[in-house]
């Protein structure tokens, strides 16, 4: 199963196991912020944001690699973007880290 996570408070908050387990990442972050992210250790693949931050741009973007991969699982720290994505990507099972709004 091809497992997906959310950058920003959420890939960090995972416990080691589950961390271990993700293949790449998604995150509503441009590629701008790349840097950081190799500076934080990341060693997995990144689908940045292209360019859009509006929320249903980002929660397109998310919807579309999940779709695309085949996602089983994807992780998500805000509430209304793990609710849209439910709808958007039924087959992918979301699971939300944190609960922000």
């Amino acid at each position: 199963m091809i497992i997906a996570s959310d950058y920003d408070l959420t890939f960090d908050r995972l416990p080691s196991e589950d961390k271990d387990s993700v293949d790449f990442i998604i995150t509503g972050n441009q590629f701008t912020e790349y840097q950081r992210m190799y500076d934080d250790g990341v060693k997995i693949p990144i689908f940045f944001n292209p360019g859009k931050t509006e929320l249903m741009d980002i929660v397109m973007h998310k919807a579309e690699i999940l779709s695309k991969t085949k996602a089983g699982i994807f992780y998500e720290d805000q509430k209304i973007q793990a609710n849209l994505l439910k709808v958007m990507v039924p087959s992918c099972k979301i699971i939300l880290i944190g609960g922000q709004k």
